[in-house]
């Protein structure tokens, strides 16, 4: 883990882990989690009758941040570190965090920021459709020693916003990074939706400075329809450069659930690889 893990575990503690264990529910779900292994949104909507993973529910928001956000950290710095993120132009960078979560893609760009000699701020912007994400996320990316001095962050309840929110400020920074966290995997995101996305993109791409896009885990049966629409639809509307992709293995035991006595343990998944895309998006007449 880099420079500000130290930071992230704090607000960890202080803003997820002291709620999940302050929660005579979740303290019962969680018991039931350890006796039954690997937990993934199936299984919550087994054990929870009614549990809607993708609806605006609480429960659900801090468990996923619980047992996941350390890792998917991890897994993007490892891949932003691949594609040479590290050589960009001078000036703030301004992250669009589509999915956000808990502020995953804002912790990463974090960590490579202040493992510089020279921090830059970080100028974020995330959307996620769960309100108690944004909140989190809004929450600890703002927590003493996780981000560099000037940072500025925002959490938007609509993507159209949070796009806009992110066309104001991309005059301020010298580089911008579009970031996709499972974002296609969603049963709610259908091809014409990633065409929409595709499309509200292009209040970003100006011929004054590339788009960096990175998307993790568009691979997988929910994604075999809407990442080619997104893809397809960007590449008849801009020039896409630089493209590439790859697996990135897992290589952190992260905190999985803890027990009632208040003990930690650890959990790697079966299937240790992430996949992600990377490229740039130009104007296609510059």
């Amino acid at each position: 883990m880099g420079p500000s893990s130290e930071p992230w575990a704090e607000a960890h503690d202080l803003y997820v882990r002291a709620w999940v264990r302050s929660d005579p529910e979740s303290v019962a779900v969680w018991r039931r989690y350890q006796e039954s292994g690997y937990a993934d949104s199936s299984l919550l909507r087994a054990m929870v009758p009614g549990a809607d993973v993708a609806a605006d529910n609480v429960g659900t928001a801090y468990w996923s941040t619980f047992q996941y956000q350390r890792l998917h950290a991890d897994v993007m710095i490892r891949a932003l570190q691949t594609e040479g993120f590290t050589r960009r132009p001078p000036g703030a960078i301004l992250v669009l965090d589509v999915g956000c979560g808990a502020g995953t893609a804002g912790f990463a760009v974090a960590e490579l920021l202040t493992s510089e000699p020279a921090t830059v701020p970080l100028l974020y912007v995330g959307w996620d459709h769960n309100a108690t994400m944004r909140s989190l996320a809004a929450t600890m990316l703002r927590h003493r020693g996780i981000l560099p001095v000037g940072s500025q962050v925002q959490c938007l309840p609509t993507l159209r916003e949070a796009i806009g929110a992110a066309k104001e400020l991309k005059p301020h920074a010298g580089c911008a990074l579009v970031t996709f966290s499972y974002f296609f995997r969603q049963g709610a995101v259908t091809p014409s939706v990633a065409r929409t996305v595709a499309s509200d993109l292009g209040r970003l791409v100006d011929a004054r400075a590339p788009v960096r896009v990175m998307v993790t885990d568009a691979t997988g049966k929910r994604g075999s329809d809407s990442y080619p629409a997104f893809i397809g639809a960007a590449r008849s509307r801009y020039f896409v450069a630089r493209e590439s992709s790859g697996p990135i293995q897992y290589q952190l035991r992260y905190p999985y659930l803890y027990s009632h006595e208040g003990t930690f343990r650890t959990h790697n998944p079966p299937d240790p690889t992430a996949h992600y895309r990377y490229f740039w998006l130009r104007p296609l007449v510059l």
